[in-house]
């Protein structure tokens, strides 16, 4: 299933921040994708609860312990090891972060499809 421009505009106006547009385009194609591992590259809309882009970024951003600094942060999808995959609005980039770090990126990248590339060659550099 894939999303269409309206589902999108309703994602970004209940996470309160916009997706970038790689982000944007891969959803146009897929409501979601998993990659190696069965990694949640990029989150669904509407159709796992475990993995829906609203409900974690809604839960993400009221969470207390989240840095200041990464208000920001939309997650569009994890790593499956611990990571989240996003975009930082405040930086423009997309980013790897996992919690434990605080408010440490693991990898800062152009854009959200860099980052994909990046994890997905992790995974084949370690099969």
């Amino acid at each position: 299933m894939k999303l269409s421009t309206q589902d999108l505009d309703l994602i970004e106006s209940e996470i309160g921040m916009s997706l970038p547009s790689d982000v944007r385009s891969k959803y146009l194609e897929s409501n979601g994708f998993v990659g190696p591992d069965n990694a949640q590259l990029l989150f669904s809309y509407k159709t796992d609860p475990s993995a829906d882009i609203i409900d974690f970024n809604t839960y993400l951003q009221s969470e207390e312990w989240l840095p200041e600094s990464l208000k920001g942060l939309v997650v569009v999808g994890i790593d499956g090891i611990g990571g989240n995959i996003g975009y930082d609005h405040r930086l423009k980039k997309g980013v790897l972060w996992y919690p434990v770090e605080g408010d440490h990126y693991d990898r800062v990248e152009e854009s959200v499809s860099d980052v994909w590339a990046a994890v997905i060659a992790n995974y084949e550099e370690n099969s």
